[in-house]
């Protein structure tokens, strides 16, 4: 089905299951971009190489930490959706 292109990319990686989809998809949409924003910023602004470079693993560790949290928050409201497919298949 042509509407299920995405789901059915995604459905290709191996150990892959519906939460994990949803999670790398929020991960990339929101990190990837302000990765790439952020470390343009840095190289046009900072002078020196190790100021660019501390900064940078700063902004990476602090956004895998936030990742981190979100990605638990996430799961944990999927939880329903979890309940509810269970006790379908029962």
């Amino acid at each position: 089905m042509r509407a299920l292109w995405l789901y059915g990319f995604l459905n290709r990686i191996p150990f892959l299951g519906y939460r994990a989809k949803i999670m790398l998809t929020a991960f990339l949409g929101v990190h990837v971009p302000l990765l790439a924003v952020f470390a343009l910023l840095l190289a046009l602004f900072v002078p020196d190489f190790e100021t660019l470079l501390v900064t940078e693993m700063v902004a990476a560790g602090a956004a895998l930490v936030g990742t981190a949290v979100t990605m638990l928050v996430v799961n944990e409201l999927l939880g329903p959706i979890r309940t509810s497919t269970r006790n379908l298949r029962a």
